[in-house]
């Protein structure tokens, strides 16, 4: 009986406390705050070095209704580019469950703060950018467990895009933030893949060649040595454009990320004190992220 009562009279003083913190209401500074079930889920990716003002700390009470998109899209843990101050080093990530059964379509939906006020819907883009051709563009879907690197900033190809397994090459010529995965094939794969290498491929060009990095477009001067077939395969199939052409019907040849660019020419996001929402396209909220 007095341990029963000790155990009564612990769960007491537990409530008194719980009650005095504002209840499930009340947002709490060293974790997540208590919500009802129905409210969106919420990423805190660090504490801010003081805590939010009671005028900020109501906005976590009222992010507003859930929507049904709620645990099949949210922000990604790996989101470390909201605090840039350049808008083409601001991001955020943005994932598709796992768990998803289909394609969940992303264009059209907003990124806002209710801090600042700031409101951006996610554009469209393309499948497979193209050198130097104006390609039509699309929503933007993310299959079960692909995800989007939302870019506050311009595109550095004047689109938004998904990556494929010959992107890489676009880092000869463009900064990307983050960078692209250097994935594509080896020089040597696309050497050895062409016929009769050995007869019309010289040695020394053979040997340059296998020398090469992945994803690297070769501007320098050529040996007056190497053959015109082997000066045709290094000027034409290691580029971005060569490798689209060679690689295209390849069952891996697209990659589960897309980059999304909102084209802004200023800062976006807050470097602390910052709560960032994933609206859906009737302003419902999908996810939220604070830091």
């Amino acid at each position: 009986m007095k341990n029963i009562l000790i155990v009564i009279g612990f769960l007491i003083l537990l409530f008194i406390v719980w009650a005095a913190a504002g209840g499930p209401e009340r947002f709490s500074n060293k974790g997540f705050f208590l919500s009802s079930p129905n409210a969106p889920r919420i990423l805190t990716l660090e504490r801010s070095e003081r805590a939010l003002s009671d005028t900020e700390g109501q906005f976590f009470a009222s992010l507003g209704e859930a929507s049904p998109l709620q645990e099949k899209l949210f922000f990604s843990k790996r989101t470390t580019g909201a605090r840039e101050i350049d808008p083409k080093d601001e991001y955020v990530i943005i994932e598709a469950s796992r768990s998803n059964t289909n394609p969940v379509v992303i264009s059209g939906m907003r990124l806002s703060s209710p801090i600042s006020g700031k409101n951006y819907p996610i554009p469209d883009g393309v499948i497979t950018p193209n050198s130097n051709v104006v390609s039509s563009e699309n929503p933007i879907s993310l299959n079960p467990g692909e995800s989007a690197v939302i870019v506050s900033g311009q595109s550095p190809i004047g689109v938004s895009f998904r990556l494929n397994k010959c992107t890489g090459y676009l880092e000869n010529f463009q900064n990307f933030t983050p960078d692209l995965p250097r994935s594509c094939p080896r020089p040597e794969e696309e050497l050895f893949a062409k016929q009769n290498v050995v007869q019309e491929f010289n040695n020394e060009c053979i040997d340059f060649i296998e020398r090469l990095p992945r994803c690297e477009t070769f501007l320098g001067q050529l040996p007056l040595g190497y053959t015109n077939a082997c000066r045709q395969f290094i000027a034409n199939d290691l580029t971005y454009a060569g490798c689209v052409e060679n690689h295209r019907s390849d069952s891996d040849f697209n990659v589960d990320e897309w980059r999304v660019y909102l084209g802004r020419n200023e800062e976006l996001w807050r470097e602390k004190r910052e709560i960032i929402r994933l609206l859906d396209r009737e302003g419902k909220v999908v996810d939220a992220l604070t830091y």
